[in-house]
């Protein structure tokens, strides 16, 4: 299954894609997502961790999909 832009709601798409790739790296510093997203880092990690739990997650090969959760997990734990 192939999720396209005019499938996601309203950010989701930039949500991921940033996600791909920063996740090898942690994930983007708290600045890189405040000037992308103009929103906090927990924010950030918690709508990144919602949409992976959704459809669109599903979208998501399965290592990757681990990945990104696994980055979102540990920055929201912190």
């Amino acid at each position: 299954m192939t999720i396209t832009g005019s499938d996601l709601p309203a950010g989701h798409l930039e949500i991921l894609d940033f996600a791909r790739r920063w996740y090898p790296y942690g994930g983007g510093t708290a600045e890189d997502i405040l000037v992308e997203f103009g929103i906090a880092e927990r924010e950030y990690f918690r709508r990144l961790s919602d949409i992976l739990d959704g459809k669109e997650g599903a979208a998501v090969d399965r290592s990757t999909f681990a990945a990104m959760k696994k980055v979102a997990a540990d920055r929201l734990a912190t």
